[in-house]
């Protein structure tokens, strides 16, 4: 952060940016010029004069900015939208806020590493009454415009072109099964893209333009659903599985199938998408075609973003065990997605995937990124080593957003047995079900647990006692933990689960007898 202090005729005559948001992940940029680093979205295939019914729509929320309250706000002054995505943000960063000696922020980013101000962009939250107009603006023509042209940047040419290895593969499977399924996505992929591009070239969607895809809907839907429901099985089947093993083994038999539904599901619905879009801009053209515009575009919405959870979920799900099996059993277990001959051999199904992932991610406005290997506060294990092969297991058995925090080599009776802690649960494995098969079993919820006992009366086999709600769990250890840095770990551990332990008011009990002896006790001594 600078700590230089700016005089108030530093910033006079300085370029400066207001940033509206307008909904969630969505904002308007107003702004003299244009401004670096940011990738606005274009009014292209936006009815004419869109931008100044955006413009008055929001005007009434740039009034505390300098430059900008001295002026008339006009479509000139609106540069744009920009998704607020981890992608935008990330190019945010390359300002930093202006601080003064004193500490005070003052409320301005200048451009990072560079000399003087050159670049001023003003961040503030919105008071409540503000909140309270923007929400009442959300059916008016101008947030009409905006969910438009946010659905207009979904089919952006940059994103189609993201999808050019699903349509590799889906021409590929198309050659090798001679299905008709692929033969009619792909002729309905290239209906809707020539609308799209002709759209492009004229700057609108003319019924000319519309026509010839109107009748096409009912094809549309009929291959997205066909897709849908076979994404809704394989889910089902997955979901469905009682443990790791059985999940591994709907993998390992139907992964061939999951893959091809998942490419054909994803350029499916985005052929549904598309036609969607194009569609709300072809309404748009009429202004009193305004509620019908913006019903259009709230099923559009919600009917694409359904899709992608679900995709997303399944390709996740997929990624999850194909992992395990190339950590725990090698590559040789993968077969090859097509199971179609030499043409193929080349091809691996966990590389397939993640190309999946990434283009479901980039559709999402996300990136995709693979869950962090653990590394755990506290190990309690012999010589202090865990392996690489064991956390690389536990970093695709956990839940993504749980984080590993503890970490012990255990013995539950006369099972060997892996104990761990995640900030929210705890776990008790065994050796096998975790190396074989990447089974974590239960997560126990951490507020459940009622009572914790430390037993270290034999120094050579201490013994941690937990009981939760509906389970009880003698922890014990191998003789390598009578060491005083290891026994000092077992304490802790102990310490650890003591620190939550906790009985809700609703478990506990009350008897009148405590009532009747302390009435008695009173009465005596009175």
């Amino acid at each position: 952060m600078s700590e230089e202090t700016p005089q108030n005729s530093d910033l006079e005559g300085l370029q400066e940016t207001v940033i509206v948001e307008v909904k969630p992940g969505v904002a308007a940029v107003f702004s003299q010029k244009p401004v670096p680093g940011l990738e606005l979205l274009s009014f292209d295939l936006m009815p004419e004069g869109s931008a100044k019914v955006i413009a008055d729509g929001l005007s009434g929320f740039v009034a505390g900015a300098n430059i900008l309250a001295q002026k008339q706000v006009s479509p000139e002054f609106l540069q744009g939208l920009v998704r607020l995505n981890p992608t935008t943000v990330e190019k945010l960063q390359t300002m930093v806020p202006v601080v003064a000696k004193t500490g005070e922020n003052l409320g301005v980013l200048k451009t990072a590493g560079g000399n003087g101000f050159s670049h001023i962009m003003r961040w503030s939250e919105l008071a409540p009454a503000d909140l309270a107009r923007l929400s009442a603006l959300s059916t008016g023509p101008g947030m009409v415009l905006v969910a438009l042209q946010m659905q207009l940047s979904s089919i952006s040419r940059r994103l189609d072109e993201n999808l050019k290895l699903t349509r590799q593969a889906i021409n590929e499977i198309r050659q090798a099964t001679q299905e008709e399924r692929w033969s009619t996505l792909i002729s309905l992929d290239s209906s809707v893209s020539k609308a799209v591009e002709e759209a492009r070239q004229i700057g609108q969607v003319s019924t000319g333009i519309f026509s010839p895809i109107l009748s096409k809907e009912t094809d549309i839907l009929k291959s997205r659903n066909l897709f849908k429901q076979n994404i809704s099985k394989h889910l089902k089947g997955l979901e469905c599985a009682e443990s790791k093993s059985e999940r591994k083994e709907y993998v390992l038999e139907h992964q061939n199938d999951i893959l091809n539904d998942a490419y054909g599901y994803l350029l499916a619905e985005w052929t549904r998408h598309r036609w969607n879009v194009l569609r709300a801009s072809h309404i748009s053209l009429n202004p009193d075609d305004e509620k019908l515009l913006q019903a259009v575009l709230t099923t559009t919405e919600s009917e694409y973003e359904e899709a992608q959870q679900e995709l997303q979920k399944l390709v996740g799900k997929l990624i999850q065990q194909l992992k395990l099996m190339t950590i725990i059993e090698g590559k040789s277990v993968l077969r090859l997605p097509l199971g179609l001959g030499r043409k193929y051999e080349s091809d691996n199904p966990l590389e397939k995937s993640e190309q999946l992932a990434q283009s479901v991610a980039e559709l999402m406005g996300s990136i995709y990124q693979q869950p962090s290997k653990p590394a755990p506060a506290l190990l309690v294990f012999d010589k202090d080593e865990t392996g690489d092969d064991l956390l690389s297991i536990l970093q695709w058995s956990l839940p993504r957003e749980e984080k590993l925090l503890v970490l012990a080599d255990v013995n539950v009776g006369m099972r060997n047995s892996y104990l761990g802690i995640t900030q929210n649960y705890f776990f008790v494995t065994r050796y096998a079900d975790l190396k074989k098969n990447g089974d974590t079993g239960t997560l126990y919820n951490l507020q459940d647990v009622r009572y914790v006992r430390f037993d270290d009366d034999k120094k050579n086999s201490p013994t941690i006692h937990i009981h939760t709600k509906d389970a009880s769990f003698s922890i014990g250890f191998d003789s390598w933990i009578s060491q005083d840095k290891n026994l000092k770990k077992v304490a802790r551990v102990a310490d650890i689960f003591a620190s939550v332990m906790n009985i809700p008011e609703a478990e506990k009990k009350q008897d009148p007898v405590f009532e009747i002896e302390m009435t008695e006790l009173k009465a005596i001594k009175e």
